[in-house]
């Protein structure tokens, strides 16, 4: 315990019990997903970009890297998954309210559904670009 006294801080009185509430609200996305059930893998994805942004803000504002290690194995997974939620939601969005492009043609909805999601994939790094 006295090697990862500073690591332990970060993670288990930063993180705490938000990253098991992700891993259960990722379990039951997929689950969900697998059944089919569009509109409420929606909300779910929803409710897991919440959830992963809290433990990205508490990791990044409260417990700052103090080596590589904490950058590499702390700062840097929890900064990918809030990418990859993001892109989730966008694209179960999609999946959610837009029409299948195989079986008809798109209508103004699913257009306007994926312009919004490029939009938000354009402006996510130029985001973060201005706030580093």
């Amino acid at each position: 315990m006295s090697l990862f006294s500073d690591a332990w801080k970060g993670i288990i009185d930063g993180i705490s019990w938000r990253f098991p509430l992700l891993a259960i609200l990722y379990a039951i996305y997929v689950n969900v997903w697998s059944c089919g059930h569009d509109v409420i893998v929606f909300f779910l994805a929803l409710f897991m970009r919440s959830a992963v942004s809290h433990i990205y803000y508490i990791v990044e504002e409260h417990h700052h890297g103090r080596n590589l290690g904490d950058e590499l194995f702390v700062h840097v997974p929890f900064s990918l998954w809030r990418g990859w939620t993001t892109a989730r939601i966008s694209l179960t969005g999609v999946e959610a309210f837009g029409h299948d492009a195989c079986a008809c043609r798109a209508d103004v909805w699913t257009t306007i559904s994926f312009l919004v999601s490029l939009f938000i994939f354009a402006a996510t790094p130029a985001a973060y670009a201005f706030l580093a």
